[in-house]
């Protein structure tokens, strides 16, 4: 996870154990200002813009090294985008994405508002992961499963 922090210019720090999906962020002003401000105006920030994550990253960084982060158990919030890259079964599907042609993509992607275009094995493979978590985290434009 060092990685994760070391790519947006924060010190090496012990207990770094994650990224923090942000979702609703409710906290003190007066507890985090001052690293919000250091993270928005220094190098900060400009690493964060090419990650695409704002405020989701001083959270983190400032919740772990800070004692403070608590894990939730990892069936709370089994995201789509890690289950497709980092499974046999995931990677199958997006090969099988790859061959259709980028105009039909498009098209559909301007019909239907998401990126990936929903196989059957794609239903199937969210139906299995559900089996197993509580939650299933379908950002980043995939569809989501039929009922």
């Amino acid at each position: 996870m060092g990685d994760y922090f070391s790519a947006r210019n924060f010190s090496p720090a012990e207990n770094l154990l994650g990224s923090i999906n942000g979702g609703v962020f409710i906290f003190r002003p007066e507890k985090v200002a001052a690293l919000f401000e250091d993270y928005y105006y220094s190098g900060h920030n400009i690493k964060a813009k090419e990650k695409g994550s704002y405020e989701e990253a001083p959270m983190a960084y400032l919740t772990q090294t800070q004692h403070l982060f608590y894990a939730l158990d990892p069936k709370f919030n089994v995201q789509m985008i890690y289950k497709i890259r980092g499974t046999q079964k995931g990677r199958g599907i997006n090969r099988q994405r790859k061959i259709i042609p980028k105009f039909i993509l498009k098209l559909y992607k301007k019909k239907y508002k998401e990126e990936w275009f929903p196989f059957d094995n794609y239903h199937v493979f969210a139906r299995e992961i559900l089996k197993e978590s509580w939650i299933l985290h379908l950002a980043g434009g995939y569809p989501h499963p039929k009922k």
